[in-house]
């Protein structure tokens, strides 16, 4: 494994902030309530349904138009979302499933490590594309490894890391995940070209 630093290790340390994030507080750039699913979203979705689903618990970061709960609750336990988005916790509460609840959280507060589960499944397309400095990044990491459950992923893809509000070095690639493997108890693995999971190993 290349002992190299990835590009986002020599942005912002600490930024500061009391609320962490990069262009949150804007409804066009977090409010995909009435938006019709992504591609990098879609892909992700599609290689969930390939595995065995029943009884599972899934936290969907950025619930954007709610279809992936509308897709999958009727074959998991429980489906847990969260959002920055009003909207999009709206559209998500008026739904109505039983299986599913929506909270408006920021995925790098240190909050996050305060719900309720922990999930065999982690769906964040985006892992950086609002981050503001590695404080933060570093707080949602140990927050997903924490609410992971034994042998639990993270799925993601590559379209998604290629998004960024700020810095563009936080454009991730899969290398920048298998160097992940050095900070926390995780392994990258490669399940298509473009989507990507990080699983849980201890």
């Amino acid at each position: 494994m290349s002992e190299s630093r990835s590009n986002y290790e020599s942005c912002l340390s600490d930024c500061g902030r009391s609320i962490p994030g990069l262009g949150i507080e804007r409804p066009e750039l977090v409010d995909y309530s009435k938006q019709n699913t992504t591609v990098d979203q879609t892909r992700i979705e599609t290689e969930l349904e390939r595995l065995e689903l029943f009884g599972a618990s899934l936290l969907h970061v950025g619930v954007g138009n709610s279809q992936l709960a509308k897709r999958f609750s009727p074959y998991v336990g429980h489906i847990t979302g969260i959002t920055v988005s009003d909207a999009e916790k709206q559209h998500a509460d008026s739904l109505g499933l039983p299986n599913y609840e929506v909270h408006l959280l920021n995925k790098y507060s240190a909050n996050l490590g305060t719900l309720p589960h922990r999930y065999h499944f982690i769906l964040d397309n985006n892992l950086a594309g609002f981050a503001c400095c590695q404080k933060h990044f570093g707080w949602m990491m140990k927050n997903y490894v924490k609410l992971l459950a034994t042998q639990g992923q993270i799925f993601t893809d590559q379209r998604g890391m290629d998004w960024v509000v700020g810095d563009p070095r936080w454009k991730l690639t899969f290398e920048d995940l298998v160097r992940l493997e050095q900070k926390y108890p995780l392994k990258a693995v490669r399940r298509t070209n473009f989507v990507y999971a990080l699983r849980r190993v201890s």
